[in-house]
Parts: C-alpha cells; structure tokens; sequence
C-alpha cells in the first residue's frame, strides 16, 4: 500500500487537524497518509519571507523521514520554497518520489475541471497574497499575458490564515463570500481554489455565495458535485458493519440548513440516498399458561387489548393438559402476541421477543415525501439492523415473521420507488428479510455479524413484465422489482480457519437460495445480468455452490469476485481474529475457489463482449495468480482477453476461440481438480 506525507510547514496544529477530516472523506482504499507539523518556526506563512523561514524548521526534521514515504504533499498555498529543495533531496531523486503543493496541484485539478470557454480563480487570505499567487500562477502555466484566457486572478479576504480560526465564524464566513462574489463577477469562472492550507472545510461558504451570486439553476449545477457516492457505496465492499450508512462529512445536509433557499435548490440531490432502520424495540410476548394465570390477578388493570387475550387463551389452556403449566412447555409457544399501545402489562413481561418491523419515524418520512412531493428524488434505500432474529427454529413463528417481513417491503415501496435496495442485517435476520433459509448450522464459527444484500434495476421497470407471469409479483423483496444486478458481501470466513475440521464447516447459503430462486422462478426477459461478490477467504465449497447457482441462471453478462482482504481490510493483522487458523489455509481455499470459478468461465456460454473481473488484483503476486489460472481455462473452448487498460478485468471475445490449443486433461484435473462442474 502507498503511503503518503502531508507537510504542514507552520508550527500550527490545529490547521493540520483541519486538514485531516478532509483526507478521510476521500476514502482512499489504496494509500496511507500521515501528517507533518513544523516543529517550530511561523504560525501562519503570510508572505514569502514567512514561507522561506519555515524551511529552515521543516528540512531537517523531514529528512529522516524521506525513506519512509513513497510521495509527500506541501499543505502551504503559494509556490513554497520546500517543493523544489524536497525534490533535489537524494532520497527522492533515487526513488523518484512526487512532491507537490496544494497549490500546484490545485490548479492542475482546476485546469481539468473547467471547460475551454471558462476560467478559475482563486481565494486566498490577506491582500499580500494577490500579487504573489497571480506571478506564482502565470509562472506556473507558463503563459505569461495569455494567462487571463483560463485565470480568472485573485481575491482575498482581508484575514490571514490564523484569523481564519480564531476571528468570529460569522466575520469568516462573510468575508469569504464576498471574495469569492467578487472573483465571481469577473465572468466565466467554472472553478475557485481555496488558497490558504486554513481554508481546509471552508469550501461550504464558497458554495453559499455561488448560489446566491448565480441563481438556482447555476446553484444546482454546483450543489450536484456535492452529490458523491454514499457510504453504503464506498464502503460496500469493507467488511460488513453496522455504521454501512454512518459518514461524518454531510455537505448537502449542511449546504441545506443555511436557508430555505439554499434548501430548494439541494433537495433534489439530499434525498437520493435514504436509510430506513428497522425497530430496535422487540415487541412480541410469547403467551404461556404461567403468563395467562398471572394476569388474573391484574385483571382491572389490563387493557383491553390484553384482557380479550386473556379470555381467549384462559378458555384454551382450560382444555388443555395441565402439562400447559410447565416450564418445557414453553419452547412450543403456543401463541405469539403483539404489544398495542396501553398493553402495559405485556410490556412487562419478563420475555418480549423481536420480529422485523418498521419505525414510527418512517411513516413520519413517508409523510414528508408526500408533502413535498419527494419520491420522485430517492432512488436508494439501505434497510438495516443490528439485531439477530432469534426465533428461526420456531415454526410457530415463522407465519408472523412473513407476514411482518411483507409488511416492510409492502409498506417500503408503496411510499418510495427507489432503483437501488440494500440490506444489511446479521445473518439469521438478513435470511428472514429475504425470506429464505439460512441452511447452516455453523454460524457459531463464523465471526459474520452482517451480511449486506444489493439490488438494483434501471428505471422505470418494463411496462410488459408488470402483470406478466415472467415472475412472481409483490411476494418476497426478490420479486418486487426486475432487478438486473445483485451484489453480496458475507464478510470474513477467517475465524472458522480456527476451528477443528474446518473444511466442514458451512457458511451461511441465503446467496445460493435467492440465486436458485431466480433461477426457477424469473423468465430470462427479466433477470439479472450481473452478479457481484465479495468474501474474505470464503471456503471453496461455499464459492462451489454459488457457482452452481450462477449455472442456473443464463442472463449473466458481468460477474465479479473479491475472495481475500482488498486495501480497506487488515484482517491478517489481527492476531486476535485470525487465532490458531494458519495462513497458507486462507490461500489453498482461495486458489481452489478461483478455480472454480475459472472453469465456469470456460464451460458457460457467455455472450461477446461479457466480462469477468477480479477486485483481488490488487498487487503484481495476486494479479499474476489470478492471470494464470484464467489463462489456461479460458481454452476449454472460450476465448477471455484482458480489458486493455484495466487490471483484473477480462472480456469474452468468440474471435478468440480457434486462436488457443486447448490443454491437456491433465493439466485441467491440476489446475481445478475436475474438468466439470456438476449443476
């Protein structure tokens, strides 16, 4: 993994820490990063006698550094002294290392994002920084009196980078929009820097005065690059939590609460992404014979709702054996009842069980979408829980749980029709969400406390298929849309290397159930077209029965799989998960799950143009093992090229058919164990 080196040439702390928020929002998945504050010298480099003297307090304290990092980055907005004498240090020469400062590199980003008819500007502190970053900005595009045909020049605020933090926020913030209102009125500026390392999060004042200097329709051509992916998109593919939806950078909630005006324009963007918890609160009471003779000395102060139930079952457990009253009694659980408002005495049950259900506050939700005319704007949901449902070995329960699960999905999508659903749930949950079995009784092995499930389709969903028998309609969540893509992730297999005879051990099979169902149950004109998964280290047996799942179903045009830990993952170091388990067992399961999946790759008759990709080729070793294996089963009869310009990407060329000598049975039995996959 690349490492980087954020230089704060000021002795100040706090603009490092500002600096730090920023970074993690971007959610690099392939680099570290570490920050560097001087250890003394100037607070804030307010001039070029300012950043000169900062050297003399940067260099040395920076030089034993030099080995450790593969790139370094100058956090001073001017042409600072430090990037070129960095750049001739023998440790970056010898490896050559990039070094750059924000600001060149913020105008190269600038340059990029604008379009040839506009310009960019930037924003910078006190009126010294006019002259010196207009020269610094004409030297660095080397344009000289053609430099006003993409740069708009300089406006400043009047503060200097201290002030930035300790000035009133109020004085801040106005004196930011008025720079940048004035760099605006110069005409045709499609970009604005921030230019000052202090500026770090100011970027929201910008936005502000670009709507109110611009109108709505500009305003919400700027609010739409605050629409970046949610959390339960970059983080899909991490292993699975409960803070999916959590993110600590919210610009368009933010950007929204300044005015009502501001509001309208970033409303239709806020409500793209939607989360909808599910209740934390159980409120079913298992009704025993024990339950029922204790209520009848309560009996004045029962609800109504609570005294039907007792007339009813009192007359039941009457008739019935006097075992009714034992305590072994109790696991067939004769009655489920649900707790209604006033049922005071039910609430205090010793057992009050959980179902799936929905809040209040999405029906609060649900009528703010139809005030404001909203559902038009989500086009994702994540339903999530942390809570295990706990009930599955009671048959009892199983109609009640259907019937609360349809009310979800029921209640879901009469409200909003969004493209995108994803649950995330722990296993036992996710499998009754889905309706489903989970097929295991290994759980215990497996530290997976959340699967996640992703469904989509592109909108809107074929009129012909609505009211057709291509599948069945408004049943279980696979069957209320025509999704065409399913995604998976199952998290870490990696505790269960610890237990003994792992290999027969069985992860849960929700994804091979829901694929067999769409296989049986879904004509071709309406099924997915693209699957994805994600595990780490999953057994081969497991991967073997998703393959076969995937046989079943003849529509698929892109598959894709990561099987061991990607950037965002440090499972394996973490002693304390990986416990006995041996690492060269996590690597024979992977190999032989790859070659499972190499040899579907060579027997299903994917159409020209399909594509396979691998998120594990991530270094040159995994990369060139997945390499090997796909290009020799690729001659079992189809032709797989590689994706030019990608890495782990191949695409199915018929062409390319005659073009391989098939190998020898031999060599297939030693690379997959089997020739064929039976389905």
């Amino acid at each position: 993994m690349r490492s980087i080196l954020i230089i704060n040439p000021n002795c100040t702390v706090s603009m490092t820490d500002g600096l730090k928020p920023l970074v993690d929002a971007l959610q690099f998945k392939d680099t570290t990063h570490d920050y560097f504050t001087a250890p003394d010298g100037v607070k804030s480099i307010n001039n070029e006698d300012d950043a000169r003297e900062s050297v003399k307090h940067c260099l040395p304290t920076l030089r034993p550094l030099l080995d450790r990092y593969d790139a370094f980055l100058v956090a001073c907005y001017s042409q600072h002294p430090l990037v070129p004498l960095l750049k001739e240090e023998p440790a970056i020469k010898a490896g050559r290392k990039p070094v750059t400062g924000i600001f060149e590199a913020s105008v190269g980003a600038s340059l990029q994002s604008i379009h040839p008819q506009e310009k960019f500007g930037i924003v910078s502190t006190g009126k010294v920084w006019e002259d010196i970053l207009t020269d610094a900005t004409v030297q660095f595009l080397g344009t000289d009196s053609d430099a006003g045909k993409r740069f708009a020049g300089v406006e400043t605020t009047g503060l200097n980078a201290t002030d930035l933090h300790d000035a009133p926020a109020e004085e801040v913030r106005q004196k930011m929009k008025d720079a940048v209102k004035r760099l605006l009125r110069k005409g045709n500026v499609g970009a604005i820097c921030l230019g000052c390392a202090g500026m770090a999060g100011m970027d929201q004042m910008v936005r502000e005065a670009c709507i109110e200097e611009l109108g709505q329709e500009e305003g919400q051509r700027i609010a739409s690059h605050l629409d970046v992916d949610a959390p339960s998109v970059s983080k899909f593919a991490y292993e699975p939590a409960v803070d999916l939806t959590s993110s600590g950078d919210t610009p368009l909630k933010s950007l929204s609460s300044v005015s009502w005006r501001l509001r309208k324009v970033v409303v239709p963007v806020l409500f793209k992404y939607i989360r909808v918890p599910l209740d934390q609160n159980p409120q079913w009471v298992p009704l025993d014979a024990r339950l029922i003779e204790s209520m009848q000395g309560q009996l004045s102060t029962l609800s109504n709702h609570e005294f039907m139930i007792y007339t009813k079952m009192r007359s039941k457990f009457k008739s019935s054996s006097a075992f009714a009253f034992d305590q072994a009694f109790d696991d067939i659980l004769i009655n489920l009842c649900r707790i209604q408002e006033g049922d005071e005495f039910l609430k205090s049950s010793p057992t009050v069980l959980w179902l799936p259900h929905l809040s209040s506050s999405f029906a609060d939700f649900c009528r703010l979408v139809s005030k404001y005319q909203l559902k038009q704007h989500v086009r994702s949901a994540v339903v999530h829980t942390n809570i295990e449902y706990g009930l599955r070995h009671v048959s009892t329960a199983d109609p009640l749980l259907a019937r609360a699960v349809n009310e979800i999905w029921t209640q879901i999508f009469d409200h909003i029709e969004p493209s995108r659903v994803l649950v995330a749930a722990p296993p036992a949950t996710l499998a009754g969400l889905l309706d489903t079995q989970m097929l295991s009784s290994d759980t215990w092995a497996f530290d997976m406390k959340t699967h996640y499930i992703e469904l989509m389709y592109v909108p809107p969903p074929p009129v012909d298929h609505m009211s057709t028998n291509c599948r069945p309609w408004n049943t279980t969540l696979i069957h209320r849309r025509p999704w065409t893509h399913i995604s998976y992730n199952e998290g870490s297999s990696i505790t269960a290397y610890s237990t003994y005879e792992y290999h027969l051990k069985q992860s849960p099979k929700m994804l091979y159930l829901i694929l067999m169902r769409l296989a049986k149950e879904v004509e071709s004109c309406c099924n997915i077209t693209s699957f994805s998964f994600t595990g780490i280290f999953p057994f081969a047996t497991n991967v073997t029965s998703i393959i076969r799942a995937l046989h079943r179903i003849p529509t698929l045009r892109n598959i894709t799989f990561q099987l061991a830990p990607g950037p965002e993952n440090n499972l394996l170091s973490q002693p304390e998960r990986m416990g006995r388990a041996q690492s060269g067992d996590f690597w024979l399961e992977w190999t032989e799950s790859y070659k499972v999946i190499a040899s579907y790759l060579g027997v299903f008759d994917f159409e020209d143009g399909a594509k396979f990709s691998s998120r594990d080729c991530t270094s040159e070793t995994l990369t060139r093992d997945v390499e090997e294996i796909v290009q020799l089963l690729k001659h079992r009869g189809a032709g797989w090229r590689n994706e030019e310009g990608e890495i782990g990407v191949w695409v199915r060329d018929h062409a390319l058919d005659d073009d391989y000598v098939a190998p020898g049975i031999d060599q297939l039995t030693a690379l997959t164990g089997d020739t064929t996959i039976t389905v």
